[in-house]
């Protein structure tokens, strides 16, 4: 049972939104979008975990993509299974070619289109994520539970080799279509050593929703841009140009003809995503390119958000995060 689902973790939701913006001359352009297919991919990666995840019974209780921190110090868990008897952590890997795992060298070797590629080795991070887990845990004085880690490989033609100890790695890699009867059989285990108990489930489940947190970078800082980088203009949802034009209460694109109403919406959420949480009028007026005062402060009115009168300006209301 899924109890946090998976969203679109929130840099993608920036990049996707900053790359439109930027001017084709802009030189951080193609490492942007090279991030952003990156992310994409380990996105559509942990999806595809999904789908084999929804097969388990409502025992196992899901969260998707957690974050959490501990004295100051980040950790994320791409799938969290907890079930009446242990605590399951899932790293998906979405990697095409041949995947090597090298328990001597503790690397993973990537070799794809005649290109061999290193990467941080999963097992250290598992368990590393493992331990951060189990700290977290105590420190909210919880029951301690078994935690059990797995690299779960995304792509079916994906194939995996092993240099060094096969036992290792076949303890912790597979591949994603397996996870749930490799779970199953795994809590069945666990379920023949120790008691069964769903109230150590459920208050463990309910104290990572109050604390989970969605990270997510500073894009603007990381890759040195400033505002002024950013094209301003209403996006049209049909073509994606910046070019709407507000006209007698309604939005119309000159491009293709497209008409909206409610356009600014998507536009101020970009600027939320990228600039800042807060847009005075004069900030609106610039980046939805309306020259009329009166017209943006209606606009901004209307748009379920609050005005702070402390900072003078138009912030999100806290259930449009």
């Amino acid at each position: 049972m899924f109890i946090r689902k998976r969203k679109k973790p929130l840099t993608l939701q920036k990049l996707d939104t900053l790359i439109p913006r930027l001017s084709l001359s802009c030189k951080q352009l193609p490492y942007i979008k090279q991030d952003a297919a990156k992310l994409q991919k380990g996105y559509n990666g942990e999806r595809r975990l999904d789908f084999y995840l929804q097969s388990l019974s409502n025992n196992y209780y899901i969260l998707s993509d957690v974050g959490l921190e501990f004295y100051n110090r980040k950790f994320q868990i791409d799938s969290l299974i907890i079930s009446p008897h242990a605590m399951y952590l899932f790293e998906t890997k979405n990697f095409e070619g041949t995947l090597t795992f090298d328990t001597i060298h503790r690397q993973m070797i990537q070799f794809n289109n005649n290109q061999e590629k290193s990467f941080t080795y999963p097992i250290t991070q598992a368990d590393n994520t493992a331990y951060l887990m189990m700290q977290w845990l105590e420190n909210h004085q919880l029951k301690s539970i078994p935690i059990q880690t797995y690299i779960a490989i995304a792509q079916k033609s994906t194939i995996i080799r092993v240099q060094g100890d096969d036992e290792l790695i076949t303890k912790y890699v597979i591949q994603a279509e397996d996870a749930p009867l490799r779970l199953i059989h795994q809590d069945k285990q666990y379920g023949e050593a120790t008691q069964a108990d769903p109230q150590r489930r459920n208050k463990i489940a309910s104290t990572i929703m109050t604390h989970v947190q969605d990270f997510s970078v500073n894009v603007m800082e990381k890759y040195q841009l400033t505002k002024e980088d950013i094209k301003p203009g209403t996006r049209c949802s049909s073509c994606s140009q910046l070019n709407m034009i507000y006209n007698q209460g309604k939005w119309i694109c000159p491009d293709c003809g497209e008409t909206s109403k409610s356009a600014h919406i998507a536009t101020l959420q970009d600027y939320f995503l990228l600039i800042d949480s807060k847009i005075t009028i004069k900030e609106a007026q610039r980046f939805l390119k309306i020259s009329d005062r009166h017209k943006v402060y209606r606009i901004l009115k209307k748009s379920n958000l609050l005005y702070d009168f402390k900072l003078q300006a138009w912030i999100r209301t806290k259930n449009k995060k």
